[in-house]
């Protein structure tokens, strides 16, 4: 009779437990992180911190929640510079798919990370060329990375 009431209570403080665990264990845990396509890439209608020129292209891909360096727009040609603290290497490819996604072709990427050995004061930075064509124009995309930044700099001719 000792060993069935043993064996009882045994069962029962080990389904306590191990439900138990799984309530703590559930209530520990961080909430997920949701990473939307927005967040990773460039996209047309970003939001960016600043103002941005008048006739700047509509389809125009740009890099989500960025500061405004410069922003022009004249008949033939569009220049926009923008920084933001994300990696370097998040920028890049997220700025190539944002192009592509919007629509634009990304024709070629040049890159150049040369430089002198780390902790040098001609340390150079990184920095890649993107060439874009869509319908609104063609230019070039120059990301360079800083210390602690990535300018990101716009350069595109009016198709018209």
């Amino acid at each position: 009779m000792l060993a069935r009431l043993l064996f009882a209570a045994a069962s029962v403080a080990f389904a306590i437990a191990v439900t138990g665990c799984a309530r703590v264990e559930q209530a520990l845990a961080p909430e997920p992180t949701v990473v939307t396509i927005e967040a990773t890439q460039a996209v047309p209608g970003a939001d960016v911190n600043g103002e941005l020129a008048e006739g700047l292209p509509a389809d125009l891909p740009l890099w989500p929640g960025a500061d405004v360096r410069s922003s022009t727009a004249a008949s033939d040609a569009y220049t926009l510079a923008l920084v933001t603290t994300e990696k370097f290497d998040d920028v890049v490819p997220g700025l190539a798919a944002g192009f592509e996604r919007a629509g634009w072709e990304v024709m070629e990427e040049l890159a150049g990370d040369e430089g002198s050995e780390a902790g040098t004061a001609s340390a150079s930075p990184r920095a890649t060329v993107l060439t874009v064509s869509g319908a609104a124009g063609g230019g070039i995309v120059t990301v360079t990375e800083g210390e602690g930044a990535v300018l990101i700099e716009y350069v595109i001719g009016s198709a018209s």
